[in-house]
């Protein structure tokens, strides 16, 4: 009987203490608690209690929205209505445009927003906005945006604040993105939409995230291939 009494309670303390570290790790990767201990030194990448959502959803005669983007805790007023002012110009124009160019018996045009959150930390942020819809042809359109932000100096981040070493990095930049496009695309590569998508400009490389560790390019659809090929992206390392 004593066996089964200590047997017993050696369960229900391996149960209680495995509940713990998984409560411990969810709350962890959710960004739900506090960094202590060993931790101390460890930043989460995306902690969703630093940001909200907004939406706007409001119909008209011509159109559908389904419009969500972020707005940070920790962020300056510019920079939040700055994420604001892009997509709602959005709005505006995809109203326009369904104004004056849906004729009846089409269903309404729709317009949509998304974001992911690459990093949102007590030092970073960095996300992905897409924003797209359908406004009458053969099919709908997806474009893209991203915003970087410095929690600490409250400035976002631009590409050369990234390269401030190298004063050719636009052109390193392009020679490595079209190598690994190359290589993704194969013999579906369209050379002239590759050479021209990826040319040493600024343009070329305005869609960018940020991990601690690399850096991410993103590339509209027709930018450096053919619309059925999508969208693509290239990672490149920060060393």
């Amino acid at each position: 009987m004593k066996k089964l009494l200590i047997s017993a309670v050696i369960i229900l303390l391996l149960i209680a203490g495995s509940y713990f570290i998984l409560k411990n790790k969810t709350d962890y990767q959710m960004g739900g608690s506090e960094l202590n201990g060993e931790e101390e030194g460890i930043v989460l990448l995306v902690n969703s209690s630093l940001s909200e959502n907004k939406t706007y959803k409001e119909p008209t005669a011509y159109a559908t929205f389904d419009v969500v983007y972020p707005q940070f805790k920790d962020a300056s007023a510019e920079f939040n209505q700055k994420i604001e002012n892009l997509v709602m110009e959005g709005v505006e124009n995809h109203k326009k445009d369904a104004e004056e160019s849906w004729r009846e018996g089409q269903e309404k045009f729709q317009f949509y927003t998304a974001w992911a959150p690459i990093q949102v930390n007590k030092n970073y942020i960095s996300f992905l906005l897409r924003l797209g819809g359908y406004s009458g042809g053969a099919h709908g359109y997806e474009n893209l945006a991203s915003f970087n932000y410095d929690i600490t100096t409250k400035k976002e981040i631009v590409l050369s604040d990234l390269f401030s070493k190298n004063p050719n990095y636009l052109k390193t930049i392009s020679e490595f993105t079209r190598k690994n496009l190359r290589r993704q695309f194969g013999d579906n590569a369209n050379e002239d939409m590759l050479l021209a998508g990826t040319e040493s400009n600024a343009e070329n490389f305005s869609v960018f995230t940020l991990l601690p560790d690399s850096i991410t390019f993103y590339f509209v659809e027709y930018q450096v291939a053919p619309y059925a090929m999508g969208a693509s992206q290239v990672t490149m390392s920060r060393e």
